[in-house]
This record gives C-alpha cells, structure tokens and sequence, in this order.
C-alpha cells in the first residue's frame, strides 16, 4: 500500500513538473497581435490589430498572430498548435480560432492552424495555399504585407454573412472531455489528500515571475503586442498548413 502512495505522489509530481515546463515553452498570448521577434512597427500593429477586430466582429472567428525568434526546436505546425490550444484562441462553443505563427531561426518559416470547428471551412489546403500566396513577403522581409495578404486570403475563404462557422462539439466530445477533466481533478484532490494525510508536511516553494514569452534576439515586452483582447477559450486539433520562406 505504501509503494502505492508513493507511485501516486511521483506521478502527481510529474504532472505538475509537465505543466509548469509547458507553461514556460509557448508564449502568452495578450491580444491579436503579438510581435516577440520585433519585425513590426507600432503603428502596423495597430492597423492589423484593427484589421483582425473587424473579422471578429463580423464573423466571431478570432485570429492571432505570433512571430518568434525560435520554436525551441519544435516543429512549427506542433508549437503553433500548442499556442492556439494554451491561449485559447476561438471561441468556447464553436473552436473557431485561427493561429499564424511565423518563426525565424529553427523551422524558419510560416504555419496557419485552425481550430476544431473550422477545419472543414478553412481545410490544410486552403491553409497552404494562403501561406504560399503570402511567403514572398516574408521572404523580402516586407512582414506588415505578409500579415495583410494572410488575413486576406483567411477572410476570403470564411462565410461573413454566418457567425457560427460551425455547430462546435457534439455532445458525445463535451461529455468525453468533461469526464477527462473531472478524473483530472479528482486525481490532483487524491494526490493532496495522500500528502496531507501522511504527516509529511505540505507542499512548499518559491514564488515565480510570470513574464513574456523570451526567445533570442527578440523582447517580450507587452508594449511589443497589440490589443488586449481575451480569447473565448477555443481549442485545436492540429489542422493547417504553411511552409518555409
């Protein structure tokens, strides 16, 4: 009973290691434009800021944009996902999110990935080919163009006239995905109770700073990220396409 205990609590403890590593992997979204790797300037930031707003208004579909010195070694279609998916881009009901993600060092290029719910409006080959209309842009280091065309060419395959793109999950995923949410929970409260209960003291630690997202050669200062908006908490599944430049 006791190797039990203790199997669980090594496991608990790998999970929260997990999470805190993830938490400091992928940057923290704080509106639709965010330029860690500096390669815009404020006021195009704004005009796209602008730009994106009005999508959203007009469709409900939420779209960021991320540029970063460097994925970590990641591939950039799995790092993209992963922004999207920890930020929440899109909305909670419909997952109609859309994440572009440039980068320049390591898997220099560029990736467009879609939330869940639209997926089948804006497919993988629709994504590459707005990205392979737009990379000569990046290309030629003409960035605020790059970002335009990309937003042209994601409104010109999006329904204006419908602000649900689509019916999001069925019901069978909101029940899978709240039972997989709900044992997560009980597995944490299981995990504190075999702590507390042992008599071996409680959990202790530092406090830490919760900053930008840091890359090379790139500021991760909040005066570099346009907007302000809160996502709806949408989520991903891995759709899109992109390429180098």
């Amino acid at each position: 009973m006791k190797l039990f205990k203790i199997g669980i609590l090594v496991i608990g403890l790998l999970l929260v290691c997990s999470c805190l590593v993830s938490a400091n992997e992928y940057p923290v979204l704080t509106g639709y434009v965010n330029d860690y790797a500096n390669i815009l300037t404020p006021q195009e930031r704004i005009l796209l800021n602008d730009r994106i707003t009005s999508i959203e208004k007009n469709t409900t579909v939420e779209i960021a944009l991320v540029d970063v010195q460097t994925t970590n070694g990641e591939d950039i279609s799995q790092f993209a996902t992963k922004v999207g998916d920890k930020n929440g881009v899109g909305k909670e009901a419909t997952d109609n999110g859309i994440v572009v993600l440039i980068s320049f060092e390591n898997e220099r290029g560029g990736f467009i990935t879609t939330g869940k719910g639209i997926e089948s409006t804006l497919t993988d080959v629709k994504c590459t080919r707005i990205w392979d209309n737009s990379k000569s842009y990046f290309t030629n280091k003409q960035y605020y163009n790059g970002y335009t065309s990309i937003l042209n060419g994601i409104e010109s395959e999006i329904d204006v006239g419908n602000s649900t793109l689509s019916e999001g999950l069925v019901v069978d995923d909101v029940i899978f995905y709240g039972f997989v949410v709900f044992s997560i929970i009980i597995f944490i409260i299981i995990v504190f109770v075999i702590l507390v209960g042992g008599g071996s003291g409680g959990f202790g630690g530092g406090s830490g700073g919760s900053g930008g997202y840091h890359s090379s050669g790139g500021s991760s200062s909040s005066s570099h990220n346009s907007g302000g908006s809160s996502f709806g908490g949408g989520g991903f599944g891995g759709g899109g396409g992109g390429g180098g430049f």
